[in-house]
């Protein structure tokens, strides 16, 4: 019995004598480090009987409306009672005389499961959390799928506490998701398993991914006060002694605050931070007899109730040298942050910034002084939002890269085995029976043309011009092309020179997630602000470190804890060097006299429907060992050309018998 029989969708197609199927099995060509590849057919004339019309809906026929040629169309290939495609995938490119079809098996449908797919197709809710200071420390216990690592993230690392001393600001700290847990979501998804030695890896269990933008450090606000008409306290006389005036509230349009004491005095309901948000403009006016050069600042005052404004002890610097002429007006426009505790209350009062008497404040009738209050909770973090336009795809391919990492698919159900280069050519199972009938060699080829001299490994970089992390391997052939980017990765590298903006004594890579801008202002001092930057992710691991006591605070929120330990950023073994050095060494052993020979074999339909291309081959006629590229058109009943890469592995050192 030598029947051969294709079903589509589950129904018996027609073949004709013309209808050759020509199967190709591979998992992944050698010569393709960059991609990953499915069990494919030569293109089948399938005839256009009215069996075959029917069950193409009959496509082909003028008026018809069949939606096969658009649609996943599944395939079972049999040889006798050996299926040599499972499920597999039929497309119809074309309809004249017959129907022109092929058909892909293997990884086909986990690549085309998440073909066009983005993280906006997986569940990442778990991943979602306001940033505050309770959060970051609990997120280090391990206990949630992401964390925060301590890492300069080129914002503004620390800040000067009044009371304590430079503080680790979390404000520019931003969380990683494990990659682990990214991995996970997909294979559940798409209702498949995986294995491999490589998931229990350090180097893939200790990988993390950043969040890949600069959080804004501003937090989400909730507005619980918005004046109507406000101005400060003003004098008709001249009052000697008189060096501060208070901010006075005289009406209001919003009030969710709490209460307001003698029209000057605020004393929130809820403890927590505020922002303040003043707008207008004023001429601040002296009694000393000099109408020109009078300056005032403006201050957070607090627990001053029944103070005279003189009494008051400012405790926050709003905004500095107000005034200078008295005929012109000067913007007040500034907003702070401050932390209020339980019972306190807080003001606002403008000063002489050279302790000399004020006499009143002249107000802008076309631009009130207005006041807004905002109560600060948090900031949000979705990486929903934020990882939504990035491909699986591509992230599955940044792992499989990385780890240099070929897929086997179970024949039958949804199972994926992942092998590194390693454990294929220095650990593997020995078959020597499959590949017993030799016919001879039909060519024997010394260049990979997918390779160069020289073959890197690039990043991405912040800098297009840097290269401090990629890396490359070598093959010793002076006849193929001299250099060649195989990996292009769309993870950027930490910046070329070393941190050490966070008071810990071991220098850190910078992440870079905000860009700094360096201004001057009008007396000379330069200001830093900081300039979120989007779409980059990178890929870190940590490390616990214990340390002497620091302080790590929000200086937007106003908290601070003290802490001793702490996950601590790791670039180690992630360079593109240390990479090929871990997980390619063994693609350079084999490119460099590289013998690729394509031999002729009979093949029984067996040997091609349980073929196992994890395993080594032994080819007794040629005396060597070799991994099986390709297995190239097999048909029933002909001589069958496979690809073999010659590897060199000896027996004696595998420890084992190959028989």
């Amino acid at each position: 019995m030598n029947e051969e029989r294709l079903y589509i969708n589950g129904q018996l197609v027609e073949l004709s004598p013309n209808s050759k199927i020509s199967l190709t099995r591979q998992v992944n060509d050698i010569a393709s480090v960059d991609n990953r590849q499915a069990h494919f057919t030569r293109t089948i004339d399938i005839p256009k009987t009215p069996n075959n019309i029917k069950i193409f809906d009959y496509l082909g026929v003028v008026g018809n409306n069949s939606n096969v040629p658009y649609q996943k169309n599944t395939v079972n290939y049999f040889i006798d009672n050996d299926c040599l495609i499972f499920e597999g995938w039929a497309v119809i490119n074309e309809t004249s005389d017959d129907y022109k079809v092929n058909v892909y098996d293997g990884l086909i449908d986990f690549y085309k499961a998440i073909e066009n797919r983005t993280f906006e197709d997986i569940d990442l809710t778990e991943l979602n959390h306001q940033k505050d200071l309770p959060t970051i420390t609990n997120s280090w216990s391990g206990d949630t799928p992401y964390t925060y690592i301590l890492a300069d993230y080129n914002g503004k690392a620390t800040y000067l506490n009044e009371s304590s001393g430079t503080t680790i600001n979390t404000d520019y700290l931003i969380p990683s998701v494990n990659v682990p847990f990214l991995w996970d979501k997909i294979f559940d998804k798409y209702n498949s398993t995986y294995s491999g030695d490589i998931f229990e890896n350090e180097d893939f269990t200790n990988l993390w991914m950043t969040f890949p933008k600069g959080v804004l450090s501003e937090g989400n606000s909730t507005l619980k006060y918005d004046s109507e008409t406000t101005r400060f306290e003003s004098f008709v006389d001249t009052f000697a002694g008189i060096t501060s005036l208070y901010f006075f509230e005289q009406g209001n349009i919003l009030n969710d605050l709490g209460t307001i004491t003698s029209s000057r005095h605020f004393t929130p309901t809820n403890e927590g931070t505020y922002k303040i948000e003043i707008t207008g403009r004023i001429s601040p006016t002296g009694n000393d007899g000099s109408l020109a050069g009078i300056r005032c600042d403006l201050w957070l005052a607090k627990n001053s109730i029944g103070l005279t404004a003189n009494e008051v002890t400012p405790v926050q610097l709003i905004k500095e040298n107000i005034g200078g002429d008295y005929s012109t007006f000067y913007d007040l426009d500034s907003t702070i942050n401050f932390n209020c505790l339980a019972g306190e209350s807080f003001c606002l009062i403008l000063r002489r910034n050279d302790g000399k008497n004020l006499r009143y404040v002249q107000e802008s009738s076309s631009a009130p002084i207005k006041i807004k209050i905002f109560q600060i909770d948090g900031f949000d973090i979705s990486f929903t939002n934020e990882l939504k336009d990035f491909k699986i795809k591509d992230f599955i391919n940044e792992i499989v890269w990385r780890f240099g990492l070929t897929i086997f698919k179970d024949k039958v159900i949804n199972d994926y085995q992942f092998l590194t280069l390693s454990e294929r050519v220095n650990y593997p199972e020995i078959d020597n029976q499959v590949l017993k009938h030799f016919i001879g060699v039909d060519s024997e080829k010394y260049i990979y043309s997918n390779y160069a001299q020289t073959n890197f490994f690039r990043y991405k970089y912040n800098d297009s011009e840097n290269t401090h992390k990629d890396g490359s391997f070598n093959v010793e052939n002076v006849n193929i092309a001299e250099t060649k980017d195989v990996i292009k990765s769309s993870i950027y590298a930490p910046e070329f020179e070393p941190s050490f903006t966070l008071p810990i004594d071991i220098a850190q890579n910078t992440y870079k997630l905000w860009n700094k801008e360096v201004t001057e202002k009008d007396d000379g001092q330069q200001e830093i602000k900081y300039k979120s930057l989007d779409k980059r992710f990178y890929f870190l691991k940590k490390k616990q470190i214990i340390f002497a006591p620091l302080l790590l605070g929000s200086e937007t929120l106003g908290a601070t804890t003290t802490i001793t330990t702490a996950p601590v950023e790791s670039f180690d073994r992630l360079s593109f060097t240390e990479i090929v050095t871990n997980y390619y060494s063994d693609l350079s052993k084999i490119l460099n006299k590289c013998k690729v020979i394509t031999a002729n074999f009979y093949l029984k339909p067996i040997d091609v429907a349980n073929f196992d291309f994890r395993k080594l081959y032994y080819v007794e006629q040629l005396g060597a060992y070799f991994i099986v590229n390709k297995i190239n058109g097999y048909q029933k009943n002909t001589i069958t050309k496979v690809e073999l890469i010659k590897v060199d592995f000896f027996p004696t050192y595998y420890g084992g018998d190959d028989e």
